[in-house]
């Protein structure tokens, strides 16, 4: 496959992508409707022989500098609904949660327990898109292989704005 077809291919696969996202946020947000709780896990993922669901985010870092008046220090975070929903699943089920974080243009990957994060400092901001911020040291710390990167990189330049539209859909 010569590399426009790949590019082609990478475009098709991104379709179709979108459309289960848009499938997905129909089935959640009928389910909604019918007054059953639920949210979606973007990974199942098994950790020395336990099973954990992982909320992954593609963002860039909170940076405190930007943000003076609201916490004391760098870090990554998610919404505090995502956070309730995803400790009560593991209060009822004892299935943990993990978060991972791929800080947006960079080989970095920060990954943990949600269950550890909770229980070490954190911080939530104020405004429409509240997040539950922890600081970068909570975090394992993890680098891309170059050849991940390098695809990273490649998807983000070819969609750009694409992305956004599909994780828009993804909601919760």
């Amino acid at each position: 496959m010569n590399e426009e077809e790949a590019k082609e291919k990478r475009k098709e696969d991104l379709r179709h992508q979108q459309e289960g996202l848009v499938g997905e946020k129909i089935v959640r947000d009928l389910l909604r409707h019918l007054g059953i709780p639920n949210f979606q896990a973007d990974g199942v993922l098994k950790n020395k022989e336990k099973y954990c669901v992982a909320e992954v985010k593609n963002q860039e870092m909170y940076k405190k500098s930007l943000n003076p008046n609201i916490g004391d220090f760098d870090g990554h975070g998610l919404p505090p609904y995502q956070v309730k929903a995803r400790m009560e699943f593991h209060e009822k089920t004892g299935i943990e949660p993990y978060l991972i974080i791929l800080e947006k243009g960079t080989n970095i990957v920060y990954m943990q327990s949600l269950v550890t994060l909770e229980a070490g400092r954190h911080f939530d901001t104020k405004g429409r898109r509240q997040r539950r911020i922890y600081p970068l040291e909570s975090f394992k710390h993890l680098e891309l292989p170059d050849h991940i990167f390098k695809e990273y990189k490649k998807l983000m330049g070819e969609v750009g704005n694409d992305v956004r539209l599909i994780l828009s859909f993804k909601g919760d």
